[in-house]
């Protein structure tokens, strides 16, 4: 992804004057997996962050390799609970139903080269999620309750990506400013 090199200069800037220091920039990353991206690292040394993700590994990997300790990467799924009248609306069926994607070529590229890939690669090059360990269905949680638990004073900004149920993720969220 490219970025407006404008952002970059003045956060850096804003970094650099120590505009952060009191009160971090405080990011969430639903959908962490692969990592934070690069931009929100021009925040450093004042960044704290919390990636979140189903995939054990994933997360694992990614605390593994994280320099900065504000940063840390927890394995779960987030979702409204079952009360939540966007759940009820939905009623037994999955978010992604109705979903194209098996219709798609991109579907059946990845079907070729699933079998061309290394196992080990396969989430890195193909975003083979589904085939990775993922944590149970009970380990879910609401964004409010997932702040909540990990006593996150403040959020800045919450980018998610989970591949589906995106609404689910944050339909639920009364995040104080």
């Amino acid at each position: 992804m490219d970025f407006n090199p404008q952002f970059s200069t003045l956060t850096r800037c804003l970094v650099e004057r120590s505009q952060f220091l009191e009160q971090p920039f405080s990011l969430i990353d639903v959908g962490c997996g692969g990592g934070l991206p690069r931009i929100w690292r021009w925040f450093e040394p004042s960044l704290r962050a919390i990636g979140i993700d189903p995939q054990i590994d994933e997360c694992e990997r990614l605390q593994a390799q994280e320099k900065n300790p504000a940063v840390k990467f927890i394995p779960r799924f987030l979702r409204v609970p079952e009360s939540h009248p966007f759940r009820q609306a939905r009623g037994n069926r999955e978010p992604w139903t109705g979903n194209p994607w098996e219709r798609t070529s991109s579907a059946h590229a990845m079907a070729i080269l699933n079998d061309r890939v290394e196992p080990d690669k396969k989430f890195s090059e193909l975003n083979a999620w589904p085939e990775e360990k993922l944590v149970a269905p009970t380990q879910t949680s609401t964004l409010d309750e997932l702040v909540s638990d990990l006593a996150i004073p403040y959020v800045d900004f919450i980018k998610i990506d989970v591949d589906g149920p995106d609404m689910e993720a944050v339909s639920y969220t009364h995040l104080r400013a």
